[in-house]
């Protein structure tokens, strides 16, 4: 009997990018192998994350016991994989921007962007072909006998579309600022994402581990979204963890998440910025005070200069 797999018996959502990223990144096959079993236990049972009980298990991928745990380290030191190791469970990060595996080095985006293109327009080039009644069996049939082509899609013409504003048509003010505002967010986002990435691995080597929470990642971002720079956000991260070793209590007493230090952070930043603010004031009005007492001294000088004048004229 010929295998039929069907969708219905059940089937694996992911998106394209993140399989696009798979074929991308230098994966040996042994990992791809680990990530490919993951998602099939956690997404193909519609869940987020899988239960592993035993490593002793991941040989059904081909692995050799004494290799499992190591991939399974190496994946969760590159940002690839969440492992809870109370509770076994396994999860992949979604988030391949912090994923550090180097790309493959035959990886071409445009070879790729040519080969999706080619096949997206081929299956529009079927579909055309299903709707051309010249391909259907113009020959009559007998009852429980085979039908060579038949058309089985109805295809229904697209209504005419409103004719546009010819003013709102002409006007070029609208796309232009359309566009340099969405170019403005780009690199705004682009750059913030940076200085979080930044932050959250050095929140990592200082609480000297290899994951993070989505609590995490959420601080990160949201210290970087008050436009603090990557350098100054990570030397009040340092003396955040500093001033913690020194006054803590116990062994237990620690830094349980980069949300701990947000708030720390950004009171820093904004006591810097108001300082610089109450110095720049300082500034100004010194420079005031000291053009001031200038031009008094010049108006004084010039009413002795009259004083004398009339005085040596006897008026």
């Amino acid at each position: 009997m010929r295998a039929n797999p069907q969708t219905e018996k059940g089937f694996i959502r992911i998106a394209n990018e993140l399989w696009e990223e798979i074929i991308r990144r230098d994966f040996s096959k042994r990992q791809s192998n680990i990530i490919m079993l993951i998602w099939r236990l956690s997404y193909g049972t519609n869940q987020k994350d899988c239960v592993i009980e035993k490593l002793t298990l991941f040989s059904i991928t081909g692995l050799y016991k004494q290799d499992i745990k190591k991939e399974l380290n190496f994946l969760c030191e590159c940002s690839v994989l969440n492992w809870n190791k109370q509770t076994m469970t396994f999860s992949i990060i979604k988030d391949h921007e912090f994923w550090k595996i180097n790309p493959s080095k035959n990886w071409d985006r445009d070879k790729m962007n040519y080969l999706i293109h080619q096949n997206i327009k081929r299956k529009k080039i079927n579909m055309i072909d299903r709707n051309d009644k010249s391909l259907t069996s113009k020959t009559l049939t007998f009852k429980n006998g085979e039908v060579s082509k038949v058309l089985k899609v109805k295809f229904v013409k697209d209504l005419p579309k409103k004719a546009l504003i010819l003013s709102a048509a002409r006007s070029t003010k609208v796309p232009n600022t359309l566009l340099e505002t969405s170019i403005k967010d780009i690199t705004t986002t682009k750059g913030n994402n940076e200085v979080a990435k930044k932050i959250l691995n050095r929140y990592l080597e200082l609480k000297e581990q290899t994951n993070f929470n989505i609590k995490d990642k959420i601080a990160s971002q949201e210290i970087a979204r008050e436009g603090i720079s990557a350098k100054e956000a990570i030397t009040y991260l340092e003396k955040k963890f500093q001033h913690h070793e020194k006054n803590k209590k116990h062994k237990y007493d620690k830094i349980n998440g980069l949300n701990y230090c947000a708030g720390y952070i950004l009171d820093q930043y904004q006591n810097k910025k108001e300082g610089d603010l109450n110095e720049s004031r300082i500034q100004k009005s010194k420079q005031y005070n000291s053009s001031s007492n200038t031009k008094s001294r010049k108006y004084e000088q010039k009413l002795q200069e009259i004083q004398s004048a009339r005085s040596s004229s006897g008026l």
